[in-house]
């Protein structure tokens, strides 16, 4: 796997035609509801004939829903052979109606072909004996199979980073190119120890702003930008830069960290493990939820929320950007809907207790999450 270390030059390309104020939309309700109970699903993906695939790493499950969601098939089992996942947690589209499968049990991503039979795997950490060691979580595929993702920020002597690069992977090339960049969470590092048991505990600070990404079929890749809110389109080294949105952000109070609290509680966190043997390095990952609830004592806090959730960003199939705003604790849950110039072009409210999967070719999918963080998944019609 090569790497290039430098961006193509950016030029910034502004949108004058972006003045049309953004319209204001409703969900509606369900057109389809599965009766399963799942415990945790971050990302959906529609097969071609309709049916949905999706991945729950709590119950370490990848499964197939028909296109009503009222059946529910299971694909291979709990391993680490073939066709065997330790821990799924996320499903994305490949070409000819193939799914990428992301395994943190196993540390690789699996391929899986229309039917859902294994084909191969790819790892997903690289490196070794003592060498650099390369993370590939992925945070979208385009049409042509490249995988994008953005490599763990874990600072070094020279300080903390503030922003990393995203990466483009091309499994039938084997090559590895960056071709954006975006801010990352502020970082909060610790250490203790002394020089063979030093220990360095590394850990995102709370609701720090941060710019989230998706990718569009074609490779584009859009980045919102958390310092003044707007979504620009990487494409080639150059960039089409939105408008800023009128937006404020909301004060951090003890509710809205009981509210980030509580997320973390239903969603849990992905943890990542390197550990140096004699110069031999091994990496593993896992998600999970905290078996108690943590004191928010426990934590920095910056004095207002970001404008935006980074980790929220959807494509559409029109190709249309959907990210999650924030407000206070207890605020509708609203998404902006950003067009291929960048522009605001509405604001869809959600019912209550609804989170944002993906999207199908005419079709949103959605989950209810419940009060016990049990996971709903429900079709809807697309209101836009």
């Amino acid at each position: 796997m090569s790497r290039v270390a430098t961006l193509a030059v950016v030029l910034l390309v502004p949108f004058a035609a972006q003045s049309q104020a953004a319209r204001t939309a409703a969900l509606g309700k369900p057109t389809a509801r599965a009766k399963e109970v799942l415990s945790l699903v971050t990302t959906v993906r529609e097969l071609r004939n309709g049916d949905l695939m999706v991945a729950d790493p709590i119950e370490r499950q990848v499964m197939v829903f028909g296109g009503s969601l009222q059946t529910r098939r299971v694909l291979g089992k709990e391993g680490g052979g073939p066709g065997e996942y330790r821990q799924p947690d996320a499903v994305w589209p490949m070409p000819a109606d193939s799914t990428l499968v992301v395994d943190l049990g196993n540390a690789r991503l699996s391929i899986l072909g229309p039917t859902g039979v294994y084909a191969r795997s790819i790892p997903m950490a690289s490196g070794g004996a003592g060498g650099p060691v390369g993370v590939m979580f992925p945070g979208g595929v385009d049409a042509q199979g490249r995988i994008y993702f953005q490599p763990p920020a874990g600072g070094g002597p020279g300080g903390l980073p503030d922003s990393a690069n995203i990466m483009r992977f091309d499994p039938k090339a084997g090559t590895t190119q960056a071709v954006a960049k975006a801010k990352t969470p502020d970082l909060d590092r610790q250490e203790s120890g002394g020089e063979n048991t030093r220990e360095v505990r590394i850990r995102p600070i709370p609701l720090s702003a941060s710019d989230g990404w998706a990718v569009a079929p074609n490779g584009d890749v859009a980045v919102a930008r958390s310092g003044m809110y707007r979504l620009d389109w990487v494409s080639n080294g150059a960039t089409r830069t939105g408008a800023a949105v009128s937006a404020t952000r909301a004060k951090i109070g003890e509710a809205e960290k009981r509210e980030w609290v509580q997320q973390q509680m239903l969603t849990g966190g992905i943890t990542m493990n390197v550990e140096d043997n004699n110069g031999r390095r091994t990496m593993s990952f896992g998600r999970a939820r905290p078996q108690q609830e943590p004191s928010t004592e426990g934590y920095k806090w910056p004095a207002t929320k970001p404008f935006f959730d980074a980790g929220s960003l959807r494509v559409d199939a029109t190709g249309r950007v959907w990210v999650r705003r924030l407000g206070p604790a207890n605020a509708p849950r609203q998404y902006d809907v950003f067009n291929s110039s960048g522009a605001h072009v509405a604001t869809v409210n959600f019912p209550a207790g609804r989170v944002l999967l993906g999207f199908g070719a005419s079709a949103l999918y959605a989950a209810e999450v419940d009060e016990d963080g049990q996971y709903f998944l429900e079709r809807y019609a697309l209101p836009l």
